[in-house]
């Protein structure tokens, strides 16, 4: 497992994007000059702010000597990573109970009814939380998740659509960096489309068989027409000697595999970083279905290819002396598993290593025992209790 293992797991929040303008944790002169502007601008980066304060599952605790005057607490590092950095620029959340949160904005305190809270889960990789300012009519639902997840679910509006072609390009840029990234968006909801949703909602959680895609296919209703806020982008260095440790395992012949929900172009920087492959000299192919549907015979048939060509670089490398990485994500190991599972086993008894990324929990605990009922490999899963 990557985060926490081969990772600190301290996250730290580096830059972000608002609007097409880029901010950065070193220097927060240019992020609050933005809340200072007039019109468009200091909306959008209101909104962006307030998300972060918003929509987590974070508890803060009022501590006088803490830099801001209160310490935040939760279950995600990137949350506690994004609820700080929300704080430093002016949107401090005081305090947080079952049914409302208490932020400041600004030096105001405004208190946000929590109507409902959706739950991440590693199928939709989002996570939201409707709120209502308290005194107030309007109804917010914000929300943050994986750019695949949230950019799929966005308005189909021309502005929108033109700043996510400029996100694009941002979210790589971080991505290469071996950043961790997230899309922040919101919707505004009318109170008779909330009251009827949250009916069916409440009821879903009720359910006694499949609960869990009952109340999935709720949240996918709500989390539509998405409007765009921005995007963060999260550090999370790696432990120490992680690269001469991961080179001592390779050279002595031992098969590593990177399993990570974290998107492709991530975890392949980090693959880097670590040692764990060179894309300068080894043979580094990707399985990749692209925007094709998983259930086309036509996604089929590309796995197919690809996995292919992870056979011709095997012999090639064979023959040149040269390693060769396997990179696959979670909806083409779903194929691979389904249709390819013999011949991917076989590949994967020649692999030098593999990047497997975009992955849920259940994705990590099928390879485990792929590899320890197929390939009559010793094989050692590492990584935290979730996993």
């Amino acid at each position: 497992d990557k985060t926490g293992t081969l990772t600190e797991n301290a996250m730290k929040f580096k830059m972000g994007d608002i609007k097409g303008h880029l901010i950065y944790n070193e220097n927060h002169s240019f992020s609050l000059e933005l809340l200072q502007r007039q019109g468009v601008i200091r909306t959008a980066a209101e909104e962006y702010f307030l998300a972060l304060a918003i929509c987590h599952t974070i508890q803060p605790f009022p501590d006088a000597d803490a830099p801001l005057g209160v310490v935040y607490e939760g279950g995600s590092p990137d949350e506690v990573a994004l609820v700080t950095t929300a704080a430093e620029h002016g949107f401090r959340l005081l305090e947080r109970n079952s049914r409302c949160l208490t932020v400041e904005v600004e030096g105001e305190r405004r208190v946000y009814d929590i109507l409902a809270t959706l739950e991440f889960t590693p199928e939709r990789k989002m996570m939201s939380i409707i709120v209502q300012e308290r005194n107030t009519e309007r109804i917010i639902l914000f929300t943050k998740g994986a750019d695949s997840s949230v950019g799929s679910r966005t308005a189909d509006e021309e502005d929108v659509q033109e700043y996510m072609q400029i996100l694009s390009q941002s979210l790589l840029d971080m991505a290469e960096h071996g950043l961790r990234t997230l899309l922040i968006a919101t919707r505004d909801l009318t109170s008779e489309m909330f009251s009827e949703w949250n009916t069916r909602f409440l009821a879903a959680g009720k359910v006694l068989v499949r609960r869990n895609e009952a109340v999935d296919r709720l949240c996918g209703e709500i989390e539509q027409e998405l409007r765009l806020l921005g995007a963060t982008a999260i550090e999370d260095k790696l432990q120490e000697e992680v690269p001469e440790t991961v080179s001592f395992f390779r050279e002595a012949g031992v098969m590593m595999w990177m399993l990570t929900g974290d998107k492709r172009e991530t975890a392949v920087t980090i693959a880097a970083t670590s040692s764990l492959l060179d894309p300068r000299r080894d043979y580094v192919v990707h399985v990749d279905l692209g925007s094709l549907d998983p259930k086309d015979p036509e996604a089929i048939e590309k796995i197919g290819a690809d996995l292919h060509q992870v056979e011709l670089h095997l012999e090639s490398g064979r023959r040149e002396g040269v390693r060769c990485t396997l990179v696959i994500d979670g909806t083409s190991l779903g194929v691979v598993m389904e249709h390819y599972f013999e011949l991917f086993v076989r590949l994967s008894k020649c692999v030098s290593s593999a990047v497997c990324c975009r992955l849920t929990p259940l994705q990590k605990a099928e390879i485990v025992r792929m590899f320890q009922k197929s390939t009559g490999f010793t094989a050692l899963a590492i990584g935290d209790g979730a996993n």
